[in-house]
């Protein structure tokens, strides 16, 4: 199959005002027009016109297929029908499963966009990621922060981590911190789980007589008395904690356990775009302490992802609609998931093994309804809910930008997006000044500056993103209109 039904699609609704396919609003007739600069009247030229008082977008020509999908391109060569929802009863004896319900328990085995992976096998990807990981606590005996933006797959890396630490003889110990940990509450949960047989006799007094306020002394001083195996303790959820002076004593902890030469290793996680942001603004990384930025996933990664699951599951999926998934995810694993098993389920349901248009059209829709709330809350807030397609525009521009491995992008990238209107490009200036706000004023967007003084931007929630890709995609015609019979209640 070629991107002709893509081509044809766009051209056909160029012909009159865009109305969606089914869960699209129909208020808004244009593609997004992206704007130049300021007219005479002081009006962003390209923005709303004014007519009777009221904002009309330009009807104006879209980008076209080709365009949509060289947005996306990596830097690197190279409908559900009707179904009664039920429930198991507890204690039921289930009965012999169906081709139909073993695909579907697959499929939401293999794609868990809401669940993270526990086991090795059931995990594709960061492959270097993981080898970092295992080299740092294996080869190099040092502790581990492992940070990145949501959705990413940092607790999915950290369980296989666990998995694969237990299976190699490793005690391991768990964590989740809230916005209620404390130091003190931290190490009084972890070390009476550490297993007495690790422990030597002067361990096993102090613990029992541990002070009432922990102090970073008094866990470097316990843990020294850990002298048999190996342990890992792995700490998720850390930007829970607001307080610096946790995160400087976590530090001390780990500096001083690995000084004191005990057995024992820390993997902390949480959500940053960088070091400082998760460790405070006086966190130190030593020496002994390794900081793993997890990048966002290449689109190749994410095909491959997608090949890996839908073969466990005894299915397969068009090469374009496999193209577009990974395009639309921009680079969050969890996108990718959550488009495979719903487009995989709708499959299934119609009696087919191979995903086609229809079946990823139907996901999209799914994603756009159930993303995070806050997200689109932040979209109707800035675009004052698609009335103003300037800052449609905008938005769509930053979403459909090139971005480095963290999801981080210029104003020149933003200002580069091609159009086929034959209007001027978007200017630097317009774009820097709209970034400002976007910034300062709507806490959508976050600004990052390098030590070289090098300016660069990124959403704040990464699922802004893949949200205002999937839906601009969704509003102006990427796909024919479903089924409504294969389709019912779907939207």
């Amino acid at each position: 199959m070629t991107m002709g039904w893509l081509a044809t699609s766009v051209k056909r609704l160029l012909k009159g005002p865009a109305t969606g396919n089914g869960t699209a609003d129909p208020a808004v007739g244009a593609a997004p027009a992206i704007a130049a600069g300021r007219d005479g009247d002081g009006r962003l030229d390209g923005g709303p016109e004014r007519v009777d008082g009221a904002d009309r977008p330009r009807d104006h020509g879209r980008l076209t297929a080709h365009d949509i999908i060289g947005l996306f391109q990596d830097e690197e060569p190279a409908p559900e029908a009707d179904t009664p929802v039920t429930l198991t009863p507890v204690g039921a004896v289930p009965a012999a499963a169906t081709p139909e319900a073993t695909k579907l328990a697959m499929l939401s085995r293999i794609f868990t966009p809401s669940q993270p992976k526990r086991v090795r096998t059931d995990f594709a990807g960061r492959r270097n990621q993981l080898a970092n990981i295992v080299a740092a606590i294996e080869d190099q005996r040092s502790h581990v922060v492992l940070f990145a933006h949501r959705g990413l797959g940092k607790t999915s890396l950290a369980n296989v981590v666990g998995t694969e630490a237990r299976r190699s003889g490793y005690q391991v110990i768990r964590y989740a911190c809230s916005a209620e940990t404390t130091y003190a509450s931290l190490f009084r949960s972890i070390i009476p789980k550490i297993p007495q047989e690790l422990i030597d006799n002067t361990g096993l007094q102090t613990r029992r007589g541990l002070p009432p306020q922990l102090m970073p002394s008094d866990v470097i001083d316990f843990c020294s008395r850990v002298t048999q195996g190996r342990l890992l303790i792995i700490i998720d959820d850390l930007d829970a904690i607001r307080d610096d002076t946790f995160h400087r004593a976590l530090v001390e902890t780990m500096k001083g356990v690995s000084d004191v030469g005990a057995p024992l290793t820390f993997l902390v996680l949480g959500v940053a775009h960088d070091l400082e942001a998760l460790l405070g603004e006086d966190g130190r990384i030593e020496r002994n302490i390794v900081a793993v930025h997890l990048p966002h996933m290449t689109q190749r990664e994410l095909q491959s992802i997608i090949d890996w699951g839908l073969d466990l599951c005894g299915m397969s999926i068009e090469p374009d609609m496999r193209q577009l998934a990974a395009m639309l995810s921009r680079g969050l694993p969890f996108v990718t998931g959550f488009l495979c098993l719903h487009a995989g389920c709708a499959a299934v349901r119609a009696g087919k093994d191979v995903i086609g248009t229809q079946e990823l059209a139907f996901a999209l829709r799914r994603f756009v309804d159930q993303v995070d709330p806050r997200v689109v809350e932040a979209y109707r807030r800035v675009t004052r809910a698609e009335s103003h397609a300037f800052m449609v525009d905008v938005l769509f521009a930053a979403a459909a930008a090139r971005m480095d491995d963290y999801g981080r992008f210029t104003i020149r990238d933003a200002a580069s997006i091609p159009r086929d209107d034959g209007r001027k490009p978007l200017t630097e200036a317009v774009v820097a000044r709209v970034f400002d706000t976007l910034c300062e004023d709507d806490g959508v967007m976050e600004r990052h500056t390098t030590s070289l003084q090098e300016v660069s931007f990124g959403f704040r929630s990464e699922l802004m993103r893949p949200y205002v890709v999937i839906r601009q995609s969704l509003k102006y015609g990427l796909f024919e209109p479903a089924d409504p019979t294969a389709d019912s209640g779907a939207a």
